[in-house]
């Protein structure tokens, strides 16, 4: 088998996601499995807010958030929901420290606050957690890494790399590619623009780096600073 897996720098790709989700007006409530403990937490937020909207129901808010901006949710707060459900449901509180959180491969299904919680953004960026248990599967040789600021700014060079790795003939020098924006989601641009608060930042940064020394021991190489 050949299994390519895209990665990318963890906090600015949640923090893309849930922008993405709340602009095409997609409810972060009813998606992501309908986890119970991440739709709890973003409904007492909007319920706090919902003095401000004249009494309007938290869960009609949510459906049509046009109603009023105002009482919108945020990516940072849908990222920091989904961190305080996220904590529980795994061994050492989802820190990847000590022994048995170094090996944690799945969540306490059993939980029902649990319910679907690996369906979550934040849980698709502990990338070592999941390659643990691929690696129970598939020979490390099977795997191919790729990181996402490669695959915007550095195409052809990822496709060359990937030819390579599937054993296929090397893509033409002129072969046209698409360079991606340069305006893509970074910490250093979610920090420069105010769009997060360091407060929020720091905690984040703390919860991965355990999860990203893993993931650099697991392969060798370090995938973003």
């Amino acid at each position: 088998p050949a299994l390519i897996v895209p990665t990318g720098e963890p906090i600015a790709r949640l923090y893309s996601y849930f922008a993405m989700l709340l602009r095409l007006d997609w409810s972060p409530i009813g998606h992501m499995g309908k986890n119970p403990c991440m739709q709890r937490h973003l409904l007492q937020i909007l319920e706090v807010r919902s003095s401000a909207s004249g009494g309007i129901p938290a869960r009609r808010l949510l459906a049509v958030p046009e109603l009023d901006k105002r009482v919108a949710l945020t990516p940072e707060e849908i990222m920091m929901a989904n961190l305080a459900c996220v904590r529980p449901c795994y061994p050492a509180n989802a820190s990847g420290l000590g022994d048995e959180g170094r090996m944690a491969v799945w969540h306490y299904e059993w939980l029902p606050e649990c319910h679907n919680i690996h369906f979550t953004p934040l849980v698709h960026s502990m990338y070592a957690l999941h390659l643990r248990r691929w690696l129970k599967a598939f020979d490390r040789s099977a795997f191919l890494l790729l990181r996402f600021d490669d695959l915007v700014a550095r195409p052809l060079v990822t496709l060359q790399r990937t030819a390579q790795f599937l054993g296929i003939p090397p893509f033409d020098e002129g072969f046209k590619v698409e360079i991606g924006r340069e305006n893509y989601t970074t910490v250093k641009r979610l920090l420069a623009e105010g769009t997060m608060s360091r407060e929020s930042l720091v905690v984040l940064q703390d919860f991965f780096r355990p999860h990203d020394e893993q993931l650099h021991e697991l392969w060798g190489e370090s995938f973003w600073q």
